[in-house]
């Protein structure tokens, strides 16, 4: 998305009396009182925004100057959110999901007994390969290169992907295999020696296959 995108995004989740997108003229008049030729202009990338642009977008949409100038894809103005987000990765909805399952907790001892639970489960080997599982499920945007982006030569491991390129499937159900995959392994799994082994050689089966697709 490139920043004139990004400004129209802004724009279009304003909605007007009849729950349409407001207009660029009623959004320049009423939100942040600027000329309307100016917000096109911005919004076709035709010039940079002007300090006095950026100030009034950072107020009324109560966005990061930083995610205005496309420095970042993080909206918030939380400096915490956007510490977080940098130092793990995650999305600003990702931090802020995790945050809203802890102020569900009316006491601070369920708070914490809930933290801790969050953090062993993160720190687990089975929920590492689950993620590991899934990433490995998901074709990255050099195999499509290489595949000339074609779905149709993409090798059988990845039939749950592309059912989900195509639109016949959601996303929910590679989580779904990933997590269904985790709990055979830890059925079958006596040791986490024994994981690690069983996981190394579904990598290296799925890089085989990424690297000699079926025709």
């Amino acid at each position: 998305m490139n920043l004139g995108e990004r400004y129209k995004e802004l724009r279009t989740s304003v909605k007007d009396e009849s729950g349409n997108p407001i207009s660029i003229k009623d959004f320049a008049a009423k939100c942040v009182k600027l000329q309307a030729p100016r917000i096109s202009e911005l919004e076709n990338n035709k010039r940079e925004m002007s300090l006095t642009e950026l100030k009034a977008y950072h107020e009324y949409f109560k966005v990061s100057f930083e995610y205005l100038m496309g420095e970042t894809d993080v909206k918030t103005v939380d400096e915490d959110i956007q510490a977080a987000c940098k130092v793990t990765g995650l999305s600003e909805k990702a931090i802020e999901t995790i945050r809203d399952m802890v102020v569900t907790f009316p006491t601070e001892e369920e708070k914490e007994f809930f933290c801790k639970i969050f953090s062993s489960l993160i720190q687990d080997l089975y929920f590492k390969v689950a993620l590991l599982d899934l990433f490995f499920l998901i074709p990255t945007a050099q195999d499509m290169v290489e595949l000339e982006n074609d779905i149709s030569k993409l090798p059988e491991h990845y039939e749950l992907s592309r059912r989900v390129i195509t639109g016949k499937q959601e996303i929910d159900e590679l989580l779904k295999y990933a997590c269904s995959s985790v709990i055979k392994q830890h059925s079958d799994a006596d040791t986490d020696e024994l994981l690690l082994q069983r996981y190394k050689s579904m990598k290296e089966g799925v890089e085989n296959a990424k690297h000699n697709p079926t025709p």
